[in-house]
């Protein structure tokens, strides 16, 4: 069996809800997040990356790490090296 899950290419948002209703949240151990809350359909329709700014991702991708135990988190569409930099300034320790 897998050594863990993985959501991706998700809002923190819709990851957060994921994780509250999931019955094998325990085993999801990543969260590649988009930087939109935009669906799919409408980021593919976009002739540019959208994102929301840097530091309410990274409010939003501590808020999953801690809640859920979620060890690993990063960046899907629409994040930035801004948006990998923010979530690291908000943890406490590694």
């Amino acid at each position: 069996p897998p050594s863990f899950f993985s959501l991706s290419c998700i809002h923190p948002t819709v990851a957060a809800r994921a994780l509250e209703s999931c019955a094998a949240r325990a085993r999801i151990k990543e969260v590649k997040a988009n930087g939109s809350a935009l669906s799919p359909a409408e980021l593919v329709a976009l002739d540019h990356p959208e994102a929301d700014p840097p530091d309410d991702f990274a409010r939003l991708m501590n808020d999953l790490s801690e809640r859920y135990a979620v060890p690993v988190v990063g960046g899907c569409c629409g994040t930035t090296g801004a948006h990998m930099r923010a979530p690291a300034g908000l943890r406490r320790s590694c």
